[in-house]
């Protein structure tokens, strides 16, 4: 495996993650100069078996159709919190469709969260603008991430946030999105998703946001606003319940970062904020 070739330009190597429809290779650029920091990357896709001198991408028929959205999705998006895409479509030969990106060096959110429970203050808000700024970038692009959460989020050692997968992301008005969406199923990671994605509703940048406001929330007290073993108990609370005040469970938090978060977690659409970038500037 370390030595095949996808576009006979990247040389994939380990598996460095993987999830329910891919799985990410480091890989090396083999068109980039040697040397440089542009010469690793990270190279995206879709999950297969292999049978002989064939691919078999699953039992999905529409998986590369959803891998190719991914594709489609990363070719708008051009921002310093988002991660930038080398290069992506079908790799020639073996028809396999694959996503290159720049390949970050840090640790997720999730992983930060974990070793420090309650994050500063002041590294919440400078985490926060950061994702907010990737988030009018993509919502500019008319682009809806849709499943935001901590292990999708990534610090890097320079200090830079970027905002990753857009696996389950979709594109404002895209004619494909009805096809390729079960009807009545509702997308992304429960404990972040916003009371209209439990609904199977359509989503739109407002969806992007409460999950900003879950995020802070996690970053700021240690867990998610909501938790459940149970999906189904999870979409009633994020439905239907408040959150536990933030001032009732860590006291030294701002009254106006407060307010923020209980802004973005509005169960209804139109009450949040109306953009990512109003909330970026707080």
């Amino acid at each position: 495996m370390g030595q095949e070739l996808i576009d006979g330009r990247f040389r994939i190597g380990q598996v460095i993650g993987k999830g329910n429809m891919g799985e990410v290779h480091r890989a090396e650029d083999l068109q980039a100069p040697e040397g440089s920091a542009e010469r690793t990357v990270a190279v995206k896709t879709i999950l297969r078996r292999r049978t002989g001198a064939l691919i078999d991408t699953g039992s999905d028929p529409k998986s590369a159709e959803r891998f190719a959205r991914e594709v489609r999705i990363m070719r708008r998006l051009e921002h310093p919190n988002l991660t930038r895409l080398v290069a992506g479509g079908i790799s020639e030969g073996d028809g396999l469709p694959y996503l290159a990106m720049e390949f970050l060096d840090g640790e997720t959110l999730r992983d930060l969260i974990e070793e420090e429970r309650q994050l500063p203050v002041s590294w919440v808000a400078a985490i926060g603008a950061q994702i907010a700024d990737g988030l009018t970038a993509a919502h500019a692009a008319d682009v809806v991430h849709r499943d935001l959460k901590p292990a999708n989020v990534m610090l890097t050692r320079g200090g830079t946030v970027k905002v990753l997968d857009f696996g389950m992301g979709r594109i404002v008005d895209d004619p494909d999105e009805a096809r390729l969406t079960s009807t009545g199923v509702s997308v992304g990671t429960a404990r972040y998703m916003a009371p209209e994605q439990f609904k199977a509703r359509q989503v739109t940048q407002a969806a992007d946001l409460y999950a900003l406001g879950c995020v802070l929330y996690e970053m700021l007290v240690g867990v998610p606003p909501f938790v459940s073993e149970s999906r189904f108990e999870l979409a009633r609370k994020h439905i239907e319940t408040d959150p536990t005040p933030l001032g009732v469970i860590r006291s030294e938090i701002p009254a106006e970062l407060i307010r923020l978060v209980g802004r973005l977690l509005k169960k209804d659409p139109a009450d949040r904020p109306a953009s990512a970038a109003d909330e970026a500037d707080q």
